[in-house]
């Protein structure tokens, strides 16, 4: 594509945006923001668009690229490739770079919407949606600024909210409903992560269950028999064992019988009862 027919094309689509401005878009002063509105082109790379402040006159223009880089996917590829210092700049050119590798041509759209659906970057291979989408970022501008100008928005960041609501509305018209078309063989990049998210979630393996550990109830130590007065509870104990276990004898008797053999009640009572833990149960 020569440069006449470039940019041609940018007219046809600035005139695009225009009509429906005046159809869709509530601005005052309508009629004079669209018979003033001035279209300019850049040889080298870069759009802008906003106001033209030349020779004390102030009108809304628009000045567009028509370099080789922004209508050819070959010249776009090569330009990309030779930056490597792209893929550790901001994510927007990360991606950039990335898909340039991969063969695809993405319309680069500002980190903070990159990932947006309506005004974010892209993946085609039609150039004039590439073309197209760069005319609605600018007139976005245009009408913003004009907004500004009549006092009708206090929004003044060049990329803030009321410029990305106008953006979306001219995205939404002239670019998104083709993006994914046969021919445009594209997607957002907002679409392109969620197919991604979406793929790695399908194939990733679901969490095993880890298995309770049962607590096992720790084993009942034995007593520790020493020599002395525990001793001599404990021998008592296993003599009577089987009186005790019939019942003929019962707690007081053996502990009547410790204390007559010299043996302290509390001594005899303690050891009774780990005697009987120990042994009984």
């Amino acid at each position: 594509m020569n440069i006449e027919s470039r940019q041609q094309l940018i007219r046809d689509c600035i005139k695009a945006c225009l009509d429906f401005v005046d159809e869709e878009v509530d601005l005052p002063f309508k009629h004079h923001f669209i018979g003033k509105f001035e279209t300019k082109f850049n040889h080298g790379e870069g759009s802008w668009g906003g106001v033209d402040r030349s020779f004390g006159v102030i009108w809304p223009t628009v000045k567009i690229s028509v370099h080789d880089r922004d209508f050819d996917h070959g010249p776009w590829l090569e330009s990309i490739r030779q930056r490597p210092w792209l893929a550790t700049g901001r994510k927007s050119w990360r991606d950039c770079y990335q898909l340039a590798l991969e063969n695809q041509w993405l319309y680069t759209e500002y980190s903070s919407i990159h990932y947006r659906e309506d005004i974010g970057s892209f993946i085609s291979d039609d150039s004039g949606l590439h073309v197209m989408a760069t005319v609605c970022h600018e007139v976005a501008h245009a009408i913003h600024w004009w907004l500004v100008r009549h006092d009708l928005c206090s929004d003044t960041k060049p990329h803030g909210n009321t410029w990305r609501e106008l953006y979306a509305k001219l995205r939404n018209h002239f670019v998104n409903p083709y993006i994914d078309s046969c021919e445009s063989r594209g997607m957002t990049m907002a679409a392109k992560v969620a197919a991604e998210k979406e793929k790695t979630m399908s194939t990733k393996k679901p969490a095993s269950k880890k298995k309770r550990k049962s607590k096992k109830t720790p084993a009942k130590k034995s007593a520790k028999r020493t020599s002395g007065a525990v001793q001599k509870v404990w021998d008592i104990c296993e003599k009577n064992k089987a009186d005790i276990k019939s019942g003929k004898k019962t707690r007081k008797d053996v502990i009547e019988a410790c204390v007559k053999a010299g043996i302290n009640k509390g001594t005899a009572s303690t050891q009774y009862q780990a005697w009987k833990v120990n042994t009984l149960g």
